[in-house]
């Protein structure tokens, strides 16, 4: 699968497809495939989040479906309408990989019965100081047409886990593990912030007294990662 710019994406297949990023009003600023190869996730310059159905399109019937390279909108920005509007937002997308399987014990490949998913969206002030982030977690379904048996058919955004927000330097990348969510910022170089995304929910970060803050010059980070992991 190839990105080739923010309005088209070639998937190689023996008929290769090109999925155009036609969702209105925005461009495409982040990708995400959900594993099992079905689904494509899709951040955009508004702080929205939308999916492409793969299968669909590299199928030998895509012709004959309405559906074929159709963008379907699975999360709306969490911002105000005017700052949406003006295009200019960083999408972070990511998804818990201890989520539930769908048949693990007969299926060769890693899919998804529904995962956690965790999306950053920042606005970057002019003075480049700091930045507005706004981190929400959501457990999204994946339907089918009979329940462990039908094929998946789409994903929908089934509830809303978490919701914080924070004010500091620029993301570079996020990831989410069990009830952590943890985020990587570009200054101090090699700092990581670590929360339980249950214990912030509505919050500031800031106002959370068990946040890590790990720092990739000091001895501790080994030690609170081994911590996580635990449960601790």
């Amino acid at each position: 699968m190839v990105l080739k710019s923010q309005a088209e994406l070639v998937v190689p297949s023996s008929a290769v497809a090109t999925l155009p990023f036609d969702i209105p009003n925005t461009s495409v600023v982040a990708i995400h495939l959900v594993p099992g190869g079905h689904w494509l996730l899709v951040g955009c310059r508004d702080g929205s989040v939308w999916y492409y159905d793969l299968d669909l399109s590299c199928s030998t019937n895509a012709n004959s479906s309405p559906q074929v390279g159709r963008p379907h909108l699975l999360l709306e920005s969490p911002l105000a309408t005017q700052q949406a509007s003006k295009n200019l937002a960083g999408v972070f997308i990511a998804i818990d990989h201890t989520s539930e399987l769908v048949n693990p014990s007969e299926n060769s490949f890693k899919v998804l019965k529904y995962f956690n998913l965790a999306v950053a969206v920042t606005i970057m002030p002019n003075d480049l100081d700091s930045a507005a982030h706004s981190f929400q977690v959501w457990r999204v379904d994946v339907l089918t047409n009979i329940p462990d048996q039908g094929e998946s058919t789409e994903l929908k955004a089934q509830q809303r886990l978490s919701s914080f927000k924070d004010a500091c330097s620029i993301i570079n990348d996020i990831s989410i593990h069990d009830f952590h969510f943890a985020y990587c910022l570009s200054y101090p170089p090699g700092t990581t912030v670590i929360v339980d995304w249950r214990s912030v929910n509505d919050k500031a970060v800031a106002d959370d007294p068990n946040r890590w803050h790990l720092d990739s010059h000091t001895s501790s980070v080994s030690r609170v990662i081994k911590l996580l992991v635990a449960g601790s």
